[in-house]
């Protein structure tokens, strides 16, 4: 641990020089560099050339926050499949995010501003970091580039007609992180698989009542599922989903999208399994994110016109890789 004194006032600090928003692009031997505020249009023609070339593309940043960092990946990700940036936006930005999320933590663990044990930072303390206003009090230098090799990586690949997106964040995930994952991928995998049955069958509460209840008690235990609900609800279960507009919407032939209601209940028995198991953490992940990701590529595959998966995340040198990759339709060459 490397104890610094820290900052939020910019005044009376020493003039540095720091890129803001620093963001690298690469393909091949070639680096791009591209600035807040400076797209450096001049390079793109090189770049996308090289692109087409390597079929592959990296981009390096220590923070998302400012706008040009995603206008530029979607503007590399058309480049490989037009028009598919959009599609995969939400589930790149929440990958991106978790990846920002490690990298604050791991940066605040070595300097020693929050304890070991405290895996997950404030978020107010995230942003801080993000936007460059926490400050080495000795140097000015904000403590985001501290340490230049903790930044986010976004590898970009066509391989296997799939193009595979890989983010790097820096720290190891433990395999106990890594199981409760896969368990989240496999869990919004099934929901969209219902949501996809749905649509066509239209089956009514009682036709799928012990499938639902099955996908919340994967997460919350069969022995101990009703007492999270109690304390989250004031309805029982079975009453709560029979009123739910979701199913007052299929009594009246109208289909709609089962997830949100489904998140809806979650996160309250989230809330309610927090209270109850972890009453004195601070903060508590709404565990979601993967769940959510994992729904939006399978459920969407109207809108990619193709297949797709979220991988669970894995440990490699020190760094821990995340991603996810989508099939490229067969019919349509991609150079």
């Amino acid at each position: 641990m490397e104890k610094i004194r820290i900052t939020e006032s910019a005044e009376s600090l020493p003039k540095i020089d720091y890129p803001s928003y620093p963001m690298t692009v690469r393909a091949g031997v070639r680096e791009f560099r591209y600035f807040d505020g400076k797209d450096g249009s001049d390079d793109d023609s090189d770049l996308i050339s090289l692109i087409r070339k390597e079929k592959s593309a990296e981009i390096d940043f220590y923070s998302s926050q400012s706008p040009l960092v995603f206008r530029k990946i979607h503007s590399l990700t058309d480049i490989f499949l037009s028009d598919s940036a959009s599609k995969i936006d939400a589930v790149l930005r929440e990958l991106v995010k978790n990846a920002e999320k490690e990298n604050v933590a791991f940066l605040a663990h070595r300097i020693g501003l929050i304890p070991s044990r405290e895996h997950h930072p404030a978020l107010d303390f995230v942003g801080k970091v993000l936007q460059e206003k926490m400050r080495n009090a000795d140097t000015g230098l904000p403590i985001l580039y501290q340490f230049p090799e903790t930044l986010v990586r976004v590898k970009i690949t066509i391989r296997d007609s799939e193009m595979h997106f890989e983010i790097t964040n820096s720290g190891d995930i433990t395999p106990e992180n890594r199981e409760i994952i896969r368990r989240r991928i496999d869990l919004g995998l099934d929901v969209a698989h219902l949501d996809t049955r749905q649509e066509y069958e239209m089956k009514v509460y009682d036709g799928i009542r012990d499938i639902i209840r099955e996908l919340f008690s994967r997460e919350y235990g069969e022995d101990r599922f009703e007492e999270f609900w109690k304390a989250a609800f004031e309805e029982e279960f079975d009453d709560w989903w029979r009123m739910s507009p979701y199913f007052m919407l299929l009594a009246a032939g109208t289909h709609s999208s089962f997830y949100p209601y489904f998140a809806d209940a979650f996160m309250q028995l989230r809330q309610a399994y927090k209270r109850i198991e972890k009453p004195d953490e601070p903060r508590y992940s709404a565990g979601m994110g993967y769940i959510q990701c994992a729904f939006m590529v399978e459920a969407n595959r109207t809108l990619l016109g193709t297949y797709g998966k979220v991988n669970v995340p894995e440990s490699l040198n020190d760094k821990t890789v995340a991603g996810f990759f989508i099939g490229l339709p067969k019919m349509e060459p991609i150079f």
